[in-house]
């Protein structure tokens, strides 16, 4: 998740530094809340997309879509906010058929970033849900 971003077509995976500056800002007091406000809400989005993509639900797949655009560019997930970017334009076309493809990439990454969250939370002595 971590590491050169240089030259990433799609941006990095997670820009690392952001998001430790993020659990900075919120201080040991905030940190917790904030990692369970994301480990919940981005567990929600997947569920969520997962069911969209499933039932073919354009609506849900957009508004799932502008939540994880909002999360993943506050917290330096540049290539999961442009895949989130792909998925939602692809929606609001109606390309009914290749939004199951264009999801994959999207929730590769969207699992990748709920494991490094529940990571953050376990070095802060914080147990998150499975994922």
């Amino acid at each position: 998740l971590s590491g050169g971003c240089e030259g990433a077509q799609l941006g990095c995976k997670l820009d690392v530094a952001r998001f430790e500056a993020l659990l900075d800002i919120a201080g040991p007091e905030g940190c917790g809340e904030l990692l369970s406000r994301l480990h919940e809400d981005l567990s929600t989005v997947r569920a969520s997309l997962d069911a969209a993509i499933r039932d073919a639900d354009l609506s849900e797949i957009r508004a799932q879509t502008h939540i994880l655009i909002a999360i993943s560019g506050a917290v330096g997930a540049e290539r999961l906010y442009r895949l989130a970017e792909v998925l939602n334009i692809a929606a609001k076309r109606r390309r009914m058929a290749d939004l199951p493809a264009l999801y994959q990439p999207c929730r590769a990454d969207l699992f990748d970033l709920i494991k490094h969250v529940e990571g953050a939370g376990a070095r802060y002595g914080i147990r998150l849900g499975a994922g």
